[in-house]
């Protein structure tokens, strides 16, 4: 259920991108899914022709998107810059990094190594996107919380969310912490209530806006647990509920394949999480610099290779 909506103003991807070179396009396809339909008009023909876009003025694009220049000032003013020129003068900044992959959707007439070659892509772009999102500072508070926590509470629900959520409380399990995964709607924010001071709790919701777990993370922090939020929607309802945001970059514009690939995207915000408690863990306890940590030989501080 991903439906749950919440009267609370979105937080700026530009407020939560700050002090960071987050691309135009990232941000525009995180706020896709709150944009009006005729803000959407404006959106898919900017991502569908950026270049296009970079010559055209406001009026221009509006034509093009059959919109009217005002939703295209309320589309930008989303994202967070104060105007259509502004969102040039980014989008222009990220066509210019020469790291940055322009994407082809798929089409009925791709063969197997197109298709292949796109999807590819796709995920490598997706996940090189959500570093530009991922704010480091968050994800070191994130491991010390976890590595002090008294309990560890995941919640997720449905089928992505709920299977990247199991693989993150394996990464925990393998690191020998005290932690549960919680899937059952009903069962989540009840659970929740038996949180303390002292616990923390990481909610996974690609929507960000997945009732049973918003509710969980919610109370939660009511009960004095630290909130953890994994979501692909910087301003939804689950954001505003957590204390700590870890952000993957969204590529859900409507185009076939992109919620796997925004999935993917999480799966990495995963991964950095697990590294980042398993070097803090084993580096406390070693007592040796990250240097000799990774040396197997002088340290041995990671579980067992042979474990999947």
């Amino acid at each position: 259920m991903d439906d749950y909506s919440d009267s609370h103003d979105h937080i700026d991807l530009l407020d939560v991108a700050a002090g960071r070179s987050t691309p135009c396009l990232v941000l525009l396809r995180g706020a896709y899914p709150q944009l009006t339909d005729a803000e959407r008009r404006v959106a898919d023909y900017v991502l569908a022709q950026p270049n296009v876009t970079l010559r055209s003025s406001l009026i221009q694009v509006a034509q093009a998107s059959g919109a009217g220049s005002g939703t295209v000032t309320r589309m930008c003013a989303k994202l967070g810059y104060s105007g259509f020129a502004e969102m040039k003068v980014a989008l222009a900044a990220q066509f210019l990094n020469p790291d940055y992959d322009t994407l082809s959707p798929l089409r009925a007439e791709d063969d197997a190594a197109t298709i292949a070659q796109k999807v590819m892509r796709s995920g490598m772009q997706s996940l090189a996107d959500t570093i530009a999102l991922l704010d480091a500072q968050e994800l070191a508070h994130a491991s010390d919380v976890i590595l002090q926590a008294r309990r560890i509470d995941l919640y997720a629900e449905g089928v992505f969310s709920g299977v990247i959520a199991q693989h993150a409380h394996a990464r925990l399990l393998l690191l020998d912490l005290p932690c549960a995964l919680t899937t059952v709607p009903w069962q989540i924010p009840v659970i929740a209530n038996q949180l303390r001071t002292g616990d923390v709790a990481i909610a996974i919701s690609h929507s960000g806006a997945t009732e049973s777990v918003v509710d969980a993370t919610r109370n939660a922090r009511d009960v004095g647990a630290i909130t953890i939020c994994l979501t692909s929607r910087p301003h939804s309802p689950l954001v505003h509920a957590a204390a700590i945001h870890l952000f993957a970059a969204s590529q859900d514009t409507g185009e076939w394949g992109h919620p796997t690939v925004s999935r993917l995207a999480l799966y990495g915000v995963v991964e950095a999480l697990y590294a980042a408690v398993l070097l803090r863990k084993y580096r406390d306890q070693a007592g040796l610099p990250p240097s000799k940590l990774l040396d197997r030989r002088s340290a041995q501080p990671f579980p067992p290779s042979n474990r999947e």
